[in-house]
């Protein structure tokens, strides 16, 4: 008990945050959660959620380690809200409040002044764009969560609003998917698929190819609120009382349910062509993804009509 309630330090902190790593991928969820959130409280208590921590760090080394530590919580934190459908312990503005860590590797951090070595290697790709690339999307994703699966008023709003048109809520869809595709836009070479940073480097390719299965699911996350309620038999003849096809909204929601469906395609396509031989991860993302994909297929046989999903595997979709 006197070890838990003591102020803690950089290796306990790592350890607790190590910890869930492991247990995520057993069935201890309430000891993964709660590793989770100790983290984040000896993080808090040792000053690392406060930006004038890593602000006063003397060398650029210190000050990117400060921003790391603290924002692999922030991302630990959010995957594991995705994952167990709990909220979020680290609120947004919290979260933000500590800058980004920099895509800067190690090798080109200076660990004697507050300037970073590898300014002018612009183009040169770094591993750690990864780390920065999946605070973005997770950022994005929790979002997401807040305004369309919590179960408030608000979040019910922006889901009938497609249905009715009367809601202005509904733009809350558009600025996630503006925000979704801004990020696809914005990786770095290295980080995207098909590309000779990618086809050369192993890491490399593992990144990329998580990159964009954390896109696709993203997407998912994103659309599948729509599809759910676009699949119950009250949605097509009850909420607005028109034909589908005499209202601009249902259109809506036909094509935000298409990107769904297609979303679902590709990951599975990406996943498939992914599989290694010998059974191992190979480049593929964590395992979960297949089993979500499994979920995704079983939902598509079960209450996806033929005509709709003629619709939706008519083309790929590219980020």
């Amino acid at each position: 008990i006197r070890t838990v309630y003591r102020k803690g330090s950089l290796h306990e902190k790592n350890h607790w945050q190590k910890n869930p790593d492991h247990l995520q991928s057993t069935n201890t969820h309430n000891q993964c959660w709660m590793a989770v959130g100790h983290a984040v409280r000896i993080a808090q208590s040792l000053g690392l959620h406060l930006p004038e921590d890593s602000a006063r760090k003397e060398s650029a080394y210190e000050r990117e380690m400060s921003r790391r530590i603290w924002h692999s919580c922030v991302l630990m934190d959010r995957v594991l809200s995705m994952t167990f459908g709990r909220p979020a312990m680290i609120s947004k503005s919290v979260a933000q409040a500590v800058p980004l860590p920099a895509m800067i590797d190690d090798s080109f951090l200076s660990s004697s002044s507050n300037h970073a070595l590898g300014y002018m290697l612009k183009d040169t790709p770094m591993s750690m764009a990864f780390f920065v690339k999946s605070l973005e999307i997770y950022e994005i994703v929790n979002d997401i969560l807040i305004s369309l699966y919590s179960s408030t008023d608000a979040s019910n709003d922006a889901l009938a609003a497609f249905f009715t048109g009367t809601n202005s809520s509904v733009d809350v869809l558009f600025q996630h998917d503006h925000a979704l595709m801004s990020w696809g836009r914005t990786l770095p070479p290295h980080l995207r698929i098909s590309t000779y940073e990618w086809a050369s480097n192993a890491l490399f390719k593992r990144q990329a190819t998580i990159c964009r299965s954390r896109f696709l699911h993203t997407r998912i996350l994103l659309f599948r609120p729509i599809l759910t309620r676009f699949c119950l038999p009250e949605a097509a003849e009850g909420e607005t009382g028109t034909v589908l096809d005499e209202s601009l909204a249902q259109r809506t929601v036909v094509q935000c349910s298409s990107l769904c469906l297609r979303s679902a395609h590709d990951l599975i396509d990406l996943l498939y062509m992914n599989l290694t031989k010998d059974g191992t991860m190979g480049s593929l993302p964590a395992w979960w993804y297949c089993v979500f994909c499994k979920c995704i297929l079983h939902a598509i046989r079960r209450f996806v009509s033929d005509s709709l999903l003629k619709i939706c595997t008519q083309q790929p979709l590219s980020c």
